[in-house]
């Protein structure tokens, strides 16, 4: 979510769904809000909510996985590590096939960039 742009400004929503639980039988209206300092890191539909199985359905070693679609192509320009936030995983999927095009970064790669 570190790559969204700030809802606050654009009053926009976002299509958001399940990659790995797309067959979940049940799901339930949530509030899905950001992992940044940003109190008003908020994304729904325009119902006000998202639909998404619940956690406690996943099996315990299991992760729920999600896409938020329509989101545009200038999102790396615009996170810039807010918060230090690494940038998450870039993954294309293409014709059935999935190629990770950039790994996620963690604590340390941020720290490399900003000399510590």
């Amino acid at each position: 979510m570190n790559d969204l742009l700030d809802t606050w400004a654009l009053h926009q929503k976002w299509h958001v769904l399940p990659i790995n639980k797309m067959d979940a039988e049940q799901r339930h209206k949530v509030w899905l809000a950001g992992l940044s300092c940003d109190s008003d890191d908020e994304y729904s539909s325009s119902e006000g909510y998202v639909l998404l199985p619940r956690l406690e359905d996943l099996k315990p070693s299991e992760d729920l996985y999600i896409a938020i679609l329509d989101s545009g192509a200038y999102q790396d320009g615009f996170a810039a590590h807010h918060c230090l936030l690494g940038s998450p995983s870039k993954v294309i999927l293409q014709n059935g096939i999935v190629t990770i095009a950039r790994k996620r970064e963690n604590a340390q790669d941020i720290g490399k960039q900003f000399g510590w």
